[in-house]
């Protein structure tokens, strides 16, 4: 899993897809990761051992899959209802959680952190990850849901 917003500017691919959708940004990157990979291994590498994925934006984006809950996690009091309405705003301006753009105040961490200083994305982005629950960020964020269903169909080749 790679970040789009903290891929480096000479990432195969990265100049070319800057007018692109976000889901066909993450697809054309992915392709061109693989195919470098695959070229510099050679044939006998073979596509189905990797199964690159671009995460648009960042982890937080998949968090916005659950405004009320992520706004819950958040609040250190019990208002949560401020946060909450800020998050459903952030959310309403996109398709998907997964296309919450990646500008410098804008980027999923920032507007969190924006509303709630004392986030920190390894104890507060786990818990509300697992309160969101990873069937909800499936229904919500297609992409990732693409990336895992490409890895369950593994599964089922073996």
């Amino acid at each position: 899993m790679f970040d789009f917003y903290g891929l480096p500017g000479d990432w195969p691919e990265r100049k070319a897809v800057a007018s692109k959708s976000p889901g066909e940004k993450a697809k054309i990157l992915e392709q061109a990761m693989l195919g470098r990979i695959m070229d510099s291994l050679g044939d006998d590498f073979g596509q189905i051992r990797l199964m690159p994925y671009i995460q648009l934006h960042e982890f937080e984006a998949l968090l916005f899959s659950e405004p009320k809950i992520l706004g819950e996690v958040l609040t250190r009091d019990d208002r949560p209802h401020r946060i909450i309405r800020a998050l459903q705003q952030a959310t309403g301006n996109f398709a998907t959680p997964e296309e919450i753009d990646e500008g410098q105040t804008t980027a999923p961490s920032k507007r969190i952190r924006s509303l709630a200083e004392h986030y920190q994305k390894v104890t507060d982005g786990n818990l509300a990850a697992t309160r969101i629950g990873l069937q909800a960020m499936r229904r919500k964020c297609p992409h990732f849901d693409g990336w895992l269903r490409s890895l369950e169909a593994l599964g089922q080749i073996c």
